[in-house]
């Protein structure tokens, strides 16, 4: 009984041991030499001329004939003031920021909107140092200006 472990270490001894040849881990030359094709055909291949895949149709622009862009109606909520007018000045440089944001500062001017609608209302429940806050909602559509003649 005790012969059998030490047949078992003397069997696991003598068995052949794998080892690895580290260089096996680097590619092989026609690896390499297929990468080097690769890197090399790209940089030296004809670059393709950009294709036109879309048309979008625009209306020419007339020197003297105003063209005036305008999208859909934003509406936006202002912040909280003790007047309706420091709320009003509020909710429109909401307006105007998040016009800028989604069209651009071409288009965030409020005297170039149109249909400009405000709503003020009273927003808090009791007085607040004596004083009662305001709150006001600005909607109007954003106009990109018109071109002007230079002179």
């Amino acid at each position: 009984m005790r012969a059998l472990p030490v047949l078992a270490a003397v069997a696991l001894m003598t068995a052949p041991v794998h080892a690895f040849d580290f260089s096996d881990v680097s590619p092989s030359a026609a690896a390499r030499d297929a990468r080097q094709r690769q890197v090399h055909r790209a940089r030296h291949e004809r670059r393709r001329k950009p294709e036109v895949r879309a048309y979008v149709r625009r209306e020419p622009v007339v020197p003297g004939f105003p063209v005036k862009v305008c999208h859909a109606p934003v509406r936006v909520v202002g912040s909280q003031w003790a007047t309706d007018a420091g709320a009003e000045e509020s909710a429109q440089k909401a307006w105007a920021e998040r016009v800028r944001w989604e069209f651009g500062e071409a288009a965030m001017d409020l005297n170039a909107a149109q249909g400009y609608q405000r709503r003020c209302s009273r927003s808090s429940i009791g007085e607040t140092l004596g004083q009662t806050l305001h709150r006001c909602e600005v909607s109007a559509s954003p106009c990109r200006p018109a071109f002007e003649d230079g002179k």
